[in-house]
């Protein structure tokens, strides 16, 4: 967001402007190109709560996040949708990471669903294990093969 790649454009206002929704956030992980670099959440209507997660990361490596919004449905439920870009250096810069999600999942109420996504820097599906806590599913894209964990 801001970097001269996007010369120095909101890039998240003009994701969100042309989706025509009424959500977008930014979740920031570092500074980058003058600018700052991270994902983003959106959604067309507005959420319940929203906050920005620091992930652990080795000394060296690049700093990462999670952003986690809430959204409450028509039905007066709440839905926690999570987005995050885990290292890419090794699995063991990754392992803390999952553990860390892993702690989050499990602090969002049982009666809440969760929809957990990013790009997780692996095709290994157990380094998915610590996330899968009972109340998950796993869908991963290795290729051409969809592979499905419950």
């Amino acid at each position: 967001m801001f970097t001269s790649r996007v010369d120095g454009a909101d890039s998240v206002a003009g994701i969100r402007q042309a989706l025509g929704w009424d959500e977008g956030r930014f979740v920031r992980s570092m500074p980058y190109a003058g600018g700052e670099y991270g994902n983003a959440l959106f959604a067309r209507e507005a959420f319940t709560s929203f906050e920005t997660l620091l992930l652990p990361s080795v000394d060296g490596q690049e700093p990462r996040s999670c952003g986690h919004a809430v959204l409450t449905l028509d039905n007066g439920r709440r839905l926690h949708f999570l987005n995050t870009h885990l290292a890419y250096e090794s699995a063991e810069s990754r392992r803390p990471q999952f553990e860390v999600l892993r702690g989050i999942l499990e602090a969002i109420p049982q009666d809440e669903p969760y929809v957990l996504t990013g790009d997780f820097n692996t095709e290994r599906l157990e380094a998915f294990l610590p996330l899968l806590n009972g109340r998950s599913a796993l869908a991963n894209q290795l290729g051409d093969n969809r592979e499905e964990c419950a």
